[in-house]
């Protein structure tokens, strides 16, 4: 048993000490790139070229896309019915906002999403695509379905509306 414990100490030590020296040469390499004034230069300039070209308020319609990541581990209703009004998505493939509010209801009453919402860590290193398809072979959601796959996918919602209708 001593020697078990020893070899654990030594294990935590080496590892220890190895992010030391890992923490010190990216501590060097930032230092470095500081100093260069060419790549704080590229770095400003991107910056610049993104906060012009890209918009990053509330109003854009991404804005409300982000609660399909389901990172808080559950559909809520209300940033269902926002994105349905936003991309007017009720008229053009006739979705029903009562059977969507029951969809919400039976998602959020799965295993998959109420153990994303336990394992935070966990559901962060898995993808927004292997989230939804967890979700999307547990329950029948159509009109939910429906919902994060058009507006990511305009010319698929297109062709859901020519080739599936309702």
């Amino acid at each position: 048993m001593l020697v078990e414990l020893n070899k654990r100490q030594t294990l935590l030590e080496v590892y220890i000490l190895f992010c030391n020296n890992v923490i010190s040469l990216f501590e060097e390499v930032a230092k470095m790139l500081e100093k260069n004034a060419g790549v704080t230069a590229f770095l400003n300039t991107a910056i610049s070229y993104i906060q012009k070209w890209f918009d990053f308020s509330e109003e854009n319609w991404l804005f409300l896309l982000q609660s399909l990541s389901l990172t808080s581990g559950n559909i809520s209703f209300d940033d269902m019915e926002k994105i349905t009004k936003r991309l007017h998505l009720v008229g053009r493939l006739n979705l029903s906002m009562d059977e969507l509010y029951e969809e919400c209801v039976t998602a959020n009453s799965l295993e998959c999403l109420t153990t994303v919402s336990r394992e935070k860590e966990k559901c962060q290193s898995s993808g927004t695509a292997e989230r939804w398809m967890q979700v999307l072979q547990a329950a029948d959601i159509p009109n939910i379905q429906v919902c994060i796959i058009c507006p990511q996918h305009p010319f698929y919602c297109f062709l859901w509306k020519g080739f599936f209708p309702s």
